[in-house]
């Protein structure tokens, strides 16, 4: 009766990561505590979602790391850095991992940084690997089906994105034959739930007043271009919630009547925190329930429940 889904967000693999701890040269303490939260409760978990920024850089070096952290499997001829082997990876705990791309994991650094980087999409993740943008899926939750699908939104061409000039690093944008459903018809389902990376704020408004403080000085850098329109489909078409990151900073609330868990990174150790959520979902006959707590990273190094929300979908 009850499907529990772990989020993480903004693991950014590869970065120098600034008031962040180690437990070896190349692993944060903040991952290994992961791991350890989905190694004692694996037993309680259905799945895991990953909503981009998986690197910080879209070079080979980062995307063969973090494909060895999260899947096991190494790419091409890079080599793993030695205290890394042997660690468990995320897939080691045999749970579906579902996961999108970022635009950090778009930057193509032929080009300084420019968006429209591929490399992500030419590696074989392997064992647990599943990403929901190119194959949706169904969550049993119950009787119920829900329908889990992904939406790729970084911006493809600098030409896309909005100014500044610096917009094309941080924005995403709504394009049509993105959206799940558009090119191949969908399983049947009793509720739509939607993955992708940029938070669908709808103006700058809602970054200065209605979620967090962060997005009075991030502003429009970090928008994502079409959100206004991209929340009238999903009403339309019976998405009941969506599932995003991309700010560091774990929101929740309703935009446009949409409801909206944003998770902040699981990883890199800014003024805000590492933290991840954990949704619970229960079928309850007549309605679809969604438990939802965020933990974060304690004093005393322990991932600790901090607000818990209950949705009914």
């Amino acid at each position: 009766m009850t499907y529990s889904l772990l989020h993480i967000s903004d693991c950014h693999f590869g970065k120098h990561f600034v008031h962040t701890k180690y437990a070896s040269r190349s692993m944060p303490i903040a991952w290994k505590l992961l791991l350890d939260f989905v190694e004692n409760n694996v037993d309680r978990l259905n799945g895991i979602f990953v909503s981009g920024d998986i690197v910080d850089r879209g070079t080979s070096k980062q995307v063969s790391l973090a494909m060895y952290l999260l899947f096991g499997v190494q790419v091409g001829n890079i080599l793993i850095p030695e205290e890394l082997r042997g660690e468990p990876s995320l897939s080691s705990f045999g749970l579906p991992i579902y996961w999108i791309p970022g635009n950090h994991d778009r930057f193509h650094f032929g080009h300084m940084r420019a968006p429209g980087g591929k490399l992500i999409d030419s590696v074989q993740a392997g064992r647990g690997s599943i990403r929901i943008d190119l194959t949706p899926q169904i969550l049993n939750v119950g009787s119920k089906r829900v329908l889990f699908a992904g939406l790729d939104l970084s911006v493809r061409k600098m030409t896309h994105a909005l100014p500044p000039i610096l917009g094309m690093f941080g924005q995403g944008r709504y394009y049509t034959d993105a959206i799940p459903g558009a090119e191949k018809k969908l399983p049947e389902a009793d509720a739509v739930l939607w993955g992708m990376h940029f938070a669908p704020y709808t103006n700058i408004r809602w970054f200065a007043l209605g979620f967090s403080q962060t997005a009075r000085t991030i502003g429009g850098l970090i928008q994502l271009i079409g959100a206004k329109e991209l929340l009238s489909f999903s009403k339309r078409n019976g998405v009941v919630a969506i599932l995003c990151g991309h700010t560091h900073v774990s929101d929740q609330g309703t935009v446009q009547g949409m409801k909206l868990s944003v998770a902040g990174s699981c990883m890199v150790g800014d003024v805000f925190g590492q933290s991840f959520s954990l949704y619970r979902f229960r079928d309850r006959g007549t309605d679809l329930v969604c438990e939802h707590t965020v933990f974060r990273l304690g004093r005393e190094c322990v991932f600790e429940p901090e607000t818990e929300a209950l949705w009914t979908l």
